[in-house]
Parts: C-alpha cells; structure tokens; sequence
C-alpha cells in the first residue's frame, strides 16, 4: 500500500469528506451511541481521526484527556480545530504518524477507530500494540470494512483493498484477552451512473491505495463495467459492508 498516495488522497478531499461520508459518518454515530456507557472523565486515543467527524460525536462522552493519531499532521490539526471549539478547556494532543509504525505514549480508557484500521497492513500486530496502551478494564472499540465492500468496483476491474474477515478480526480479539461484542451490517449506496459513483469516492479519499496510470480508456471501460453489471435500470451500487467491534480488556 502507498501511505503517501492515502495521505495525499485524503487530503484533498478533507473540504468535501463530511458531506459525501454517508457511510462513515453512519459508522461513527452508531459506534459513538454504543459507547453511551463509558465513564465520563476517561483518556481516549483515536486512531485515523481524519477531518474530527468522530472526534466531534467523541467529545460527547465528555474525555479528560484526548489524543488524536492521522497519518497527516494537517488532518490531526483539522480535527483539533474542532475539539478547540466544542471543547476548549479538554487537553487535547496530536500524535501524528503511521497508525503500524508509530510508538504510542500513555495509557488510555479508550482507543478508538472509525473507518481507519481497515488500512493497517497487519490489524493483528497494530490490535497487539494497542492492548499495550489500555488501562485496566479499558476498550478497543472500532468500526472497519468487511470482504465484499466496493464488490462492484471488483467485479468491474479495480483492484483495492484486501479487507480482513469478521471471522480473523474476532479471532485476534479473543486470542488477546478481550470480551467482544461485534456488530455486523451492510449499507449500500446507489448512484444514477458510474461517473458518479465513482466521484463519491473521490470525494471521500478512497479512491486509490497505489499509484496507476488510468488512461481514458481503462476509465471508459470501468464505468462501463460498472454500468452493464448493475441489478438496477440507470442505476449503478456501491456496497459497503461494515463491523462494529468493542473489546473490553478484562480485568
């Protein structure tokens, strides 16, 4: 995967992610809703805080103490923008870096995710380390993609992302020690063509993990495919299929 090609992509959509966002923005206020009962005052780390779309529905639980991690320094300072304004006297720090490579500081109630570690290269390493930096009786909680999300984009010759199982991601849990409660659903958006499906995820930044010459003609024969293999008359689908996960380190 080409991190610089994510980060790139990310930030060029930062002006338009939270409007086009549906799914994630799903993700994040059904995540945050079942995180209802964390204790007020906690320490939160969020993984992948992007624009702060999470961070803004986090600051709810009303945190001590915040840390925000994005692979992009610009997108950490966007999101403490807005814990600057709905939170101005919450300390809040930015640790930006490589969610796989960066060494995390400190102990934390809570480390959490929305629609950020399906770009780990190795979830399993990454939920290990984590582990590392929880406080007794302290939560992983985050939401991911499945296999099977964009399936149409497969289908019609793009190549992305290689999304870990619901069965794998339970598995490391357990192995770790965590009691976990996992939450499985699909969400799938229609768009009246290709060309517009396929700017949705321009919009959000999703549209590239490594770098490829798309000539007029590979991009002609993609919409195309996209197009024909559709189940609905002038209408092209994008699916999305989304885990919840909230693994409580038992104490």
């Amino acid at each position: 995967m080409d991190h610089s090609l994510v980060e790139k992509r990310f930030l060029k959509a930062r002006a338009t992610y939270e409007d086009h966002a549906i799914v994630q923005k799903l993700l994040a206020q059904d995540l945050c809703f079942k995180l209802k009962g964390v204790k007020e005052q906690s320490s939160i780390l969020e993984i992948g805080c992007g624009t702060g779309l999470f961070t803004n529905l986090l600051l709810d639980l009303k945190p001590s103490h915040l840390v925000l991690n994005d692979l992009s320094s610009e997108l950490c300072v966007e999101a403490l923008k807005k814990v600057s304004i709905k939170a101005p006297t919450l300390e809040c720090k930015i640790l930006a870096g490589n969610m796989d490579l960066i060494a995390f500081k400190g102990q934390f109630d809570l480390i959490c995710a929305n629609a950020a570690l399906q770009w780990s290269v190795n979830l399993e390493a990454l939920l290990k380390k984590l582990k590392a930096h929880l406080l007794p009786g302290g939560k992983i909680a985050f939401t991911t993609f499945l296999p099977g999300t964009l399936q149409e984009l497969t289908k019609a010759g793009s190549k992305g992302l290689d999304y870990v199982s619901r069965d794998c991601i339970l598995s490391y849990c357990q192995n770790l020690g965590f009691k976990v409660l996992l939450d499985e659903k699909e969400e799938v958006l229609a768009f009246k063509d290709a060309r517009c499906a396929l700017k949705h995820l321009s919009l959000t930044g999703v549209s590239a993990i490594k770098r490829k010459v798309w000539t007029k003609g590979d991009l002609k024969q993609l919409m195309h495919n996209l197009q024909v293999q559709s189940p609905l008359a002038n209408k092209v689908l994008l699916t999305f299929k989304t885990l919840s996960v909230i693994a409580t380190l038992q104490e």
